[in-house]
């Protein structure tokens, strides 16, 4: 099917879609190449701790074929509204962390729960944002409340394959789904709900 489509060509795309392989990879130097991918696995076990162990494995396993190493992750995952208990998705979720940290991944973006939540720093130095909030959109079910207008970006810094630096930059969505720099008021209070939802996390 893909190949019906008007893919532009670039120079710097070492794999692309006409080999169906594992993943694209993106060159960025003469020296160090970009390998993105995106996964989605159905359950295979029952256990839920151990499914978000399979589930993340199988993806990062794409990397690894295409002779890359992880370096950022981003969650996706969907869950129906109803039929499971949230402390059945939790474990699966804490799962996928488990391997993604076993991994040696150093940034970890959760998916979009439409309102900011806390980050987490681990022992060997990986950071975990659980969720940046709204940035483009404000869905139509929302009901309006200054939660779901607001989001972060989020900013990483590298140096190889190592973090240097986190920035969380607050902004705010206008009319037309315009998403902008919060005015500093709000960005203070943007942070401060970062800073208390972390601080609600087990084990804090």
């Amino acid at each position: 099917m893909l190949h019906e489509l008007n893919i532009p060509r670039n120079d710097d795309v070492i794999v692309g879609t006409e080999t169906n392989d594992d993943a694209g990879v993106y060159r960025l130097s003469e020296e160090l190449a970009l390998v993105q991918t995106a996964d989605y696995i159905t359950p295979v076990v029952d256990d839920p701790f151990l499914f978000g162990q399979v589930a993340a494995a199988n993806s990062l396993s794409d990397v690894y074929a295409m002779g890359g190493r992880p370096l950022t992750v981003l969650n996706l995952c969907n869950f129906p509204p109803q039929g499971i208990e949230n402390k059945h998705l939790l474990e699966i979720l804490r799962g996928g962390l488990s391997k993604t940290l076993e991994a040696g991944a150093m940034l970890v973006v959760g998916n979009n729960p439409h309102r900011v939540q806390g980050m987490e720093t681990f022992p060997n130095g990986a950071v975990v944002a659980y969720a940046l909030g709204n940035f483009v959109f404000d869905q139509e079910w929302s009901d309006g409340t200054q939660y779901t207008l607001q989001g972060v970006m989020l900013r990483a810094t590298f140096r190889g394959a190592q973090l240097q630096g986190i920035e969380l930059i607050p902004i705010h969505i206008y009319d037309n789904f315009q998403p902008r720099l919060a005015p500093p008021e709000e960005a203070v209070e943007i942070l401060r709900q970062v800073a208390e939802s972390a601080a609600k996390m087990p084990g804090r």
